[in-house]
């Protein structure tokens, strides 16, 4: 999954959280114990050379959603998710998000978006399962240095929000950040790690925190000054246990885990999420030569990115997407085991089956609603390949959807690498299931698929 650069968008996981005290919080010997916020007051109007060069813009949310009528917050430390709930504004016509649902109770609509986050390594370090009242944060927090009990350090704050809602203890951006070099200026990876690998605080992808303080009141349309705080009555209720919806569900995010974290048995819904790298329209960077703290920017600021690689509403692709074997949608049985010797392939790697060897590897589709879509798979042909591989299209999450199955020679190259798989109606849940039977004539190669609308 993907978090923000300053120009562009990217991805990945984050992994260090510093302990800053009261509004910069992650583990203070008693997080309700406020050492002061943490910042370098003296270092707070940061020039535009120096946040591009520090990688800590403001952020501006150029997405549909509104800030919310009573917002509340759940935090689920074993599930490692943050749900959001609140009424839309009496009136409000903009588009629903497909990672949002929205419920009609009487005369008010009620919205709820789940984010993964991570929590503390150590549930002593975590805030105590109880529900806080007020939220008190930084709309715009850049780089800079924290004073911790431990001493001073500088940390990667990324110029994300940080919301406090427990003492030290806040929801804030992934901190950590990889660094690379695009037309000669240096962008910034922002990457979010989901599982208990933080100092109490909860981290979250770049462009969620900044959604999440759209939703709860801080009006992230906004470009803020750093030394701007804004607090607002916002219950946060802290749970140990998994969340759960009032039909018993457990609640759950469509995003990978990292060690320790464990998802929830049983009934369970899983919501979709988004990343900046599909839909970079939602979150933008403002990196203006000169901004007017608190001051609304103008209707489509964000428009100077990509355009956005889903329909806002549906979520489905609007145009090729591409799901390789190196992704989460990839899950594959034992038999098949990664490779890199043929130069023939989509990314670094792709699994195999050797010769005789039964085994099924699956892609996950992104599918949020109905449609119609070609698909093609990609594979490394050779002379050692199966010629009897057997590609399954579900048009579904049920068994009975499967299709009948296409035997693809893979010791022939498709069209530019790719074969035709046909054009089927998809819907949420679709894959794609490839199979290697104990009587094949050879190797069976997994790489990728890719899915392109129809009209």
């Amino acid at each position: 999954m993907v978090a923000l650069r300053p120009v562009n968008t990217t991805r990945a996981f984050g992994l260090v959280c510093l302990a800053v005290g009261a509004l910069g919080g992650c583990g203070s010997a008693d997080p309700m114990e406020g050492e002061g916020d943490g910042l370098d007051t003296g270092s707070l109007d940061f020039s535009t050379e120096e946040i591009r060069s520090t990688g800590s813009p403001p952020w501006v949310y150029g997405g549909s959603l509104p800030m919310l009528v009573n917002p509340k917050v759940v935090v689920s430390q074993a599930g490692h998710t943050l749900r959001v709930m609140g009424d839309l504004p009496e009136g409000w016509s903009g588009v629903v998000p497909y990672y949002a649902s929205v419920e009609t109770v009487g005369a008010r609509r009620a919205l709820t978006v789940v984010y993964p986050i991570a929590t503390g390594a150590s549930a002593s370090l975590d805030s105590a399962a109880r529900t806080f009242s007020t939220v008190s944060g930084i709309p715009f927090r850049p780089n800079g240095m924290a004073y911790p009990t431990t001493g001073p350090s500088y940390v990667n704050w990324g110029g994300f929000p940080f919301i406090a809602y427990n003492g030290g203890i806040a929801f804030h951006g992934p901190i950590t950040y990889t660094t690379t070099t695009a037309g000669g200026e240096r962008v910034y990876d922002w990457y979010l790690q989901r599982g208990p690998v933080s100092h109490g605080c909860n981290r979250m992808q770049g462009e969620h925190v900044v959604e999440v303080a759209q939703l709860i009141g801080f009006d992230m349309h906004n470009t803020w000054g750093s030394n701007v705080r804004v607090a607002r009555r916002v219950p946060v209720q802290v749970i140990r246990d998994y969340d759960r919806l009032a039909t018993g569900e457990a609640v759950d995010v469509d995003y990978p885990r990292w060690g320790g974290a464990r998802a929830p048995t049983g009934p369970t819904r899983v919501f979709p999420t988004w990343s900046a790298d599909e839909m970079p329209r939602i979150v933008c960077a403002d990196n203006r030569a000169r901004r007017t703290s608190n001051t609304r920017v103008p209707d489509g600021f964000c428009d100077y990115m990509p355009s956005n690689g889903r329909d806002l509403a549906t979520g489905n692709p609007l145009g090729p997407v591409l799901v390789d074997n190196g992704t989460a949608a990839f899950s594959a049985s034992s038999s098949f085991a990664r490779y890199t010797r043929s130069p023939v392939r989509v990314g670094s790697d792709y699994m195999a089956a050797e010769l005789a060897t039964a085994g099924t590897a699956t892609w996950r589709l992104p599918i949020t609603r109905s449609g119609s879509f070609r698909l093609w798979a990609r594979y490394a042909p050779d002379e050692n390949r199966n010629t009897r591989a057997s590609y399954r299209v579900y048009t579904d999450a049920t068994e009975d959807s499967g299709q009948t199955p296409m035997t693809v020679n893979q010791r022939q190259p498709g069209t530019q690498g790719w074969v035709q798989l046909g054009v089927y109606s998809l819907n949420p849940g679709a894959k794609v299931v490839l199979s290697a039977a104990s009587s094949s004539d050879g190797w069976t190669i997994a790489d990728a698929v890719r899915l392109e609308p129809t009209p």
